[in-house]
C-alpha cells in the first residue's frame, strides 16, 4: 500500500516509499517482491547487475506463489531501488559503498556471493559482538566524480550511504573506474588535483574546477 492505496504513480526523477509492512523473516533469508504495472511502462529505474533471476509474466500476478518459467530470464532489478528494514532489535547498519566490486560483478548468479553478502553472513552470526546489518550500495561502473553508469559517487553518497535506517558505518571502495575508463574515453580523464565543484561529504571542502 502507498499512503493507504494499492496503486501509486511515481513522477519522473522521484522516489516513492510504500507503507510499512510487518512480517517475520530470518537473517540471510531471500525475499521475493512482485510488482504489477497496468499497461506498458518504461524501465526508468533499473539495477543492471542484479545477479538474481527476475521473473516476468503477463497479467496481475502479485498474489501468485509462483510465476511461469521462461527462457533466458533477466537478472536485473526493475523499479524497486531498496528495502528499508526496521526490526524489534536495534541493529547497527554498515553500508558497503562502491562500484562493480561491491555490486557483485561476475559473482555466482542467485547465490549471494557478493562481498557484502559474505560480510553480512559474518556480522549476523550468533557469535557477532552485536546485531548488525549490511546494505549493498554498489553500482557497477560507478565513478567518484563522473556520471557514467548511474550518478557519480560524490552526488549519490549522502542519499545512498547516509540515509538508510540505522546506518553507523560506511565501507568505501571506489575509484578503479576513474583509473580505467579514461583509457577508453579521453574526454573523461581525471587527475588527482581535480575536485568536485559541488559540496561533498566524502572529503575536504571542494574547490571549483
Amino acid at each position: 500500500m502507498f499512503s493507504g492505496s494499492p496503486r501509486v504513480s511515481v513522477p519522473a526523477g522521484e522516489e516513492v516509499w510504500s507503507d510499512f509492512v510487518s512480517f517475520a523473516t530470518s537473517n540471510e533469508e531471500d525475499l521475493a517482491i512482485t510488482l504489477y504495472s497496468k499497461g506498458p511502462s518504461a524501465m526508468g529505474t533499473a539495477h543492471g547487475l542484479g545477479r538474481q533471476t527476475t521473473y516476468l509474466a503477463d497479467g496481475d500476478l502479485v498474489s501468485a506463489e509462483t510465476l511461469p518459467a521462461r527462457d533466458n530470464p533477466p537478472t536485473s532489478y526493475y523499479w524497486l531501488n531498496a528495502i528499508d528494514v526496521s526490526s524489534q532489535t536495534q541493529r547497527r547498519v554498515v553500508v558497503a559503498f562502491g562500484d562493480s566490486i561491491t555490486d557483485g560483478f561476475n559473482s555466482t548468479l542467485d547465490e549471494n556471493h557478493r562481498y557484502p553478502n559474505y560480510l553480512s553472513q559474518l556480522l549476523t552470526r550468533a557469535a557477532a559482538p552485536e546485531p548488525m546489518s549490511v546494505v549493498n550500495a554498489g553500482i557497477s561502473g560507478n565513478r567518484v566524480l563522473n556520471d557514467v553508469v548511474g550518478p557519480s559517487g560524490v552526488s549519490r553518497f549522502e542519499h545512498d550511504a547516509l540515509e538508510p535506517t540505522g546506518v553507523r558505518d560506511v565501507v568505501l571502495l571506489l575509484g578503479i573506474n576513474d583509473i580505467g575508463i579514461p583509457f577508453f574515453s579521453n574526454s573523461q580523464d581525471v587527475r588527482s588535483e581535480r575536485r568536485s565543484a559541488r559540496p561533498s561529504t566524502l572529503g575536504s571542502e571542494p574547490t571549483p574546477t
